[in-house]
């Protein structure tokens, strides 16, 4: 997901520059599955290419008369000085923009309550481990403690470890000890336990949305 036009030409350049890099030909346009030569050619564009989409963007900062040649002319000079991968800077490897434009997206996705979840939309959702616990225990009226009491009945174990899988990037050898579990394996255990309950009381989805709602957006 990428946030603006501002970040087009910067990731298109280095998509571009694949082949490049990769050792298998000199220049991008000698790359005979590359979309290159239309975007500074207009006679070998290709029908089902958004040529204009990317062009448009142009600004006049990289030199050139025209948004072709001006692409061009970044293009080659990202042969001269190989820029680093955009992606480098992305969120999770797939959002690309500011915090601001994170930050929309969060609320844009709400929480993740939706089975399965994807990993994207756990990185997304971002919620550190501890604070779901935290929301959790409040919400309840419980002590922190009490949700790594193997073998307790109370539903809070089992929303604890479902809210973690699907809004954190806590693995599951780090979230078993946090819940009492000798075995990474178990946790999936409680999650199923909670998807059951899910399946037989809609309503409880309500719930969970409450207990999210006490972490604020980002919070670590």
């Amino acid at each position: 997901m990428i946030e603006d036009e501002a970040y087009y030409w910067v990731v298109s350049r280095y998509i571009h520059l694949n082949p490049v890099r990769a050792g298998l030909v000199d220049k991008p346009a000698a790359w005979q599955w590359s979309s290159y030569p239309g975007y500074v050619r207009r006679a070998s564009r290709l029908p089902w290419v958004a040529y204009d989409r990317l062009l448009c963007a142009w600004r006049g900062e990289h030199g050139g008369s025209d948004p072709s040649s001006s692409y061009r002319h970044f293009v080659e000079a990202g042969l001269r000085n190989p820029p680093p991968s955009p992606f480098r800077e992305a969120f999770g490897g797939w959002v690309l923009g500011s915090e601001r434009f994170l930050e929309r997206l969060r609320e844009l996705a709400g929480p993740v309550v939706c089975d399965p979840p994807t990993p994207e939309a756990r990185q997304l959702a971002g919620r550190d481990a501890e604070a779901i616990f935290r929301a959790v225990s409040e919400h309840y009226g419980l002590d922190r403690s009490a949700l790594a009491q193997r073998g307790d009945p109370h539903i809070a174990r089992a929303v604890a470890a479902w809210l973690c899988r699907r809004h954190s990037e806590v693995p599951l050898h780090e979230l078993a000890p946090l819940l009492g579990l000798s075995r990474a394996d178990s946790v999936p255990n409680l999650t199923r336990r909670m998807d059951a309950r899910l399946r037989a009381h809609p309503k409880l989805a309500d719930e969970l949305q409450q207990i999210m709602a006490r972490i604020e957006p980002g919070a670590e």
